[in-house]
């Protein structure tokens, strides 16, 4: 009879649990990040530059500073149809102010609050994760691959979409501003 060695070895493990957390890891780092800079700009001071919108384009602002305005009507009509999504599903209407955000973020709270005591019949938050996130990241891959925003601040929360009194979007604010003058004039200046 011949011996054969038996080797033991060690059961497989699923590894199927890593993705997730690394997923999560990857969005929290960026999710600071992108709060420091967006803290960084807003401390600097309160001096915001403003876009020259255009019939048919989108602000892109970054810590009120407007980074890019987008004239391409496809990229429009994708973030519009979002807000489509949005005004259908909940049933809204003559909402101006649509924020993107999660009850885990203290910004996204704090931006709650202060749309919630200054604008509120022009609000609605739309809280993520959720079915809504599909919406969260239609507009992110937009401001990411379509518009060469970077990633630190495409999927950064808060973002706020600004609608025009037709529900038409004007405007997407990224990072937290709670500078009643700012959201003013930024409503004012859509129309």
């Amino acid at each position: 009879m011949s011996k054969r060695k038996i080797y033991k070895t060690k059961p497989r493990r699923d590894k199927g649990y890593r993705i997730p957390i690394l997923v999560t890891v990857v969005f929290a780092v960026i999710a600071v990040g992108a709060y420091a800079a967006l803290t960084r700009m807003a401390e600097n001071n309160n001096n915001y530059e403003w876009c020259e919108h255009r019939e048919g384009s989108l602000g892109i602002y970054i810590g009120g500073f407007c980074v890019k305005l987008v004239s391409n009507e496809t990229l429009v009509q994708r973030i519009q149809q979002v807000v489509e999504n949005v005004t259908t599903t909940y049933g809204l209407a003559n909402v101006r102010l649509i924020m993107f955000g999660t009850k885990a973020c203290p910004y996204c709270l704090k931006m709650n609050e202060f749309f919630t005591a200054e604008f509120r019949e022009e609000y609605f938050p739309v809280w993520l994760p959720g079915e809504n996130l599909t919406w969260f990241v239609e507009i992110a891959l937009v401001l990411e691959y379509e518009v060469g925003i970077p990633q630190q601040y495409s999927y950064a929360v808060p973002q706020t979409l600004v609608l025009d009194r037709n529900g038409l979007v004007k405007a997407i604010v990224i990072g937290e501003i709670v500078d009643k003058e700012f959201w003013a004039a930024m409503l004012e200046s859509m129309g």
